[in-house]
């Protein structure tokens, strides 16, 4: 039977991403009450058995109180379903499975794996950077945090805006 390590705590889920970097993490979130977690247990325990080159764990993430077992690593994932299936690599967050879909599951794990064909080794669509046309500087491959959250607040701000302008305007003509 292969081995899937279950886990009660976010510092103790941390240790185990910290000391598998390389390889892809699996964490099945599942509930004792939920009845499509039983029906996709099997299944997950299979994969676990046929990647190696994976880490399978479980988090008991709902359980009735009040035994609420882990609840900082499902808050921590936002976690909303059971079952859920969170695929981490790197340790970063790159794939979701909610539901029982074993095609899904076994797609991402696939996908993500040390042998997936897209995963380029490291959880990301394709090795290297890229570059810009005309130019040898690197391209960034993701938005840095702090330019997204800056998007964020200027679309707000933009339909804010609109909002109070189109409210002067109403008032202004009655």
């Amino acid at each position: 039977m292969p081995s899937i390590q279950h886990i009660e705590s976010l510092p103790e889920l941390n240790k185990v991403l910290n000391t598998n970097k390389d390889r892809l993490v699996v964490i099945d979130f599942h509930a004792t009450w939920c009845g499509p977690c039983h029906a996709i247990a099997p299944v997950y325990e299979k994969l676990a058995g046929q990647y190696p080159s994976a880490t399978f764990l479980k988090v008991d993430g709902k359980s009735s109180p009040p035994l609420d077992k882990a609840q900082d690593v499902a808050r921590a994932y936002r976690v909303s379903a059971m079952p859920t299936f969170v695929f981490i690599r790197n340790e970063r967050k790159v794939h979701e499975v909610k539901g029982a879909n074993a095609a899904a599951i076994e797609a991402g794990v696939k996908q993500y794996s040390a042998g997936g064909a897209s995963a380029g080794g490291d959880g990301k669509p394709f090795p290297g950077q890229g570059n810009s046309l005309g130019g040898g500087t690197p391209v960034p491959t993701e938005v840095p945090p702090a330019e997204a959250n800056y998007l964020k607040w200027l679309v707000l701000a933009a339909v804010v805006g609109y909002w109070f302008y189109s409210a002067r305007s109403k008032a202004q003509q009655a």
